[in-house]
């Protein structure tokens, strides 16, 4: 039996190393220098790359402000419907 099949059935897979050797790795180590974000991009020189970036960016504040207005709407209608109920009123028994 290969090894793909063997570990599709639950075995010939190795045990993973305890997180506990990890832990004490880290805590042990001396980070002085200054460290960058790993989400942050080094500045590119080629502009083509810089202008995707930049709409890539530009995107991104759409996205996060459209999302937040979505939530404001949500929570508005939330608390409209809690009123509602709140003050016993159907709205389909007016239909």
């Amino acid at each position: 039996m290969d090894e793909a099949a063997a570990a599709a059935l639950g075995g010939g897979c190795q045990k993973g190393k305890k997180r506990a050797h990890v832990v004490e790795s880290l805590v042990t180590e001396n980070h002085s220098e200054k460290r960058v974000k790993a989400n942050c991009w080094e500045p590119s020189e080629d502009a083509y790359v810089e202008s995707v970036r930049e709409s890539g960016r530009a995107r991104s504040l759409r996205s996060q402000a459209t999302m937040a207005m979505v939530a404001k709407v949500l929570a508005q209608v939330d608390e409209f419907l809690y009123s509602l109920k709140k003050n016993n009123i159907n709205l389909y028994s007016k239909l």
